[in-house]
């Protein structure tokens, strides 16, 4: 039967879309290492950011309140003057929001390709940007900018669908390292060493942790470990 039909359309396209896989698996096995000269240099023009950033302040921080919106705004407002010569925590939090929107947003229409669409791609390249700097920073000293950076990554990763059969577990994950950074911990219990401020990050931090394990356990069609006592 194939000796028969060795040209027809319907091979062809199975024969095209057989090598189109082989390229993007190609491709990913080649893009586990990013080499960038900072994470500065990854964002795109001013138009860009500002759009991308509000459609994150418009949609997902009305419920899951991972960032505190007066004080990114004012920091925001003097990022783009400030010279910086490493990689600071505004770099890394604006990267993961945008990692968050770019699928959703259309400030510009995307541009599709085998590996699905130029959205996707920098998604993809933000999210890995954001998990290189995670790595360089200290577990002894966990800052509240290094745990809402982990925060919308996972976020990021579940809106751009990248990692979609490992989602469960870097939630999972996740949610270990906020108990082992102490994070489900009430912050009244620290007193004076934790100030109103940090104590409501806090709190909010491990409220949308509590809501990103809720939503992966109903997904993967098991009890969610917040309820097991």
């Amino acid at each position: 039967m194939k000796s028969a039909y060795t040209d027809c359309t319907a091979r062809r396209l199975s024969q095209e879309i057989k090598a189109s896989e082989d390229r993007v698996k190609f491709e990913r096995g080649n893009r586990h290492v990013l080499t960038v000269r900072g994470l500065k240099s990854l964002l795109p023009d001013r138009f860009t950011v500002d759009n991308l950033s509000d459609l994150y302040f418009a949609t997902f921080e009305t419920t899951f309140r991972i960032i505190h919106v007066p004080s990114f705004r004012s920091a925001y407002d003097s990022y783009w003057d400030a010279q910086n010569s490493g990689d600071t925590d505004m770099d890394a939090i604006i990267l993961a929001i945008m990692a968050c929107t770019i699928c959703l947003s259309s400030h510009t229409s995307p541009r599709y390709n085998h590996r699905g669409s130029n959205f996707h791609s920098k998604a993809y390249t933000w999210i890995k940007a954001c998990e290189a700097w995670l790595k360089r920073q200290s577990n002894k000293h966990r800052s509240l900018a290094s745990i809402q950076v982990r925060c919308l990554r996972l976020l990021a990763c579940s809106t751009a669908n990248i990692k979609p059969k490992e989602y469960y577990q870097e939630v999972q994950a996740h949610t270990a390292f906020m108990r082992s950074a102490g994070m489900h911990i009430d912050p009244d219990v620290f007193g004076s060493r934790c100030t109103p401020f940090e104590g409501e990050i806090r709190r909010r931090l491990w409220a949308t942790t509590m809501e990103l394990e809720l939503q992966a356990s109903i997904d993967k069609g098991v009890s969610p470990n917040s309820s097991q006592r």
